[in-house]
């Protein structure tokens, strides 16, 4: 009686889980960005933040708010892939950095050389993660 209330409430507790994390997904990047750095600027669809930390230290306290699924870049700048956004980081003096926040297709249209190097010429909206349309990337098959 007690092995079968028990193997009952685990899968409740599971399910309870499961239906939680589809209902309420965790915050996105930008939100995450927006309440940690101050907003410096906006330039069309693309929100620019500042940090009072080197481009290695900005990174590293923004890839600890959510994990991002690639980094690129370098000692000039640093592309943060997310879900449904990119970062840009761009350092500006020693000890400050600016911080890029905006969708894939904005990314893609601003920064198409190194996107196009470092991912192929397929990050658009929809492309990572759940696809909004067939295929995920653009003009295949559609």
């Amino acid at each position: 009686m007690f092995n079968e209330s028990f193997t009952i409430g685990i899968i409740v507790l599971i399910v309870m889980v499961i239906i939680g994390v589809a209902l309420f997904p965790s915050a996105s990047i930008a939100k995450r960005i927006d309440e940690k750095f101050k907003l410096k600027g906006r330039e069309n669809d693309v929100l620019i933040y500042q940090s009072p930390h080197n481009l290695a230290s900005t990174s590293s306290k923004i890839s600890n708010l959510k994990r991002p699924r690639d980094i690129k870049g370098s000692d000039n700048n640093r592309f943060l892939l997310y879900e449904n956004y990119i970062v840009v980081l761009k350092p500006r003096g020693l000890n400050n950095t600016d911080i890029e926040v905006m969708r894939h297709s904005r990314a893609y249209n601003r920064y198409r050389g190194p996107i196009v190097n470092y991912w192929g010429g397929t990050i658009r909206n929809g492309s990572i993660g759940r696809s909004s349309s067939r295929g995920g990337g653009f003009g295949f098959g559609k």
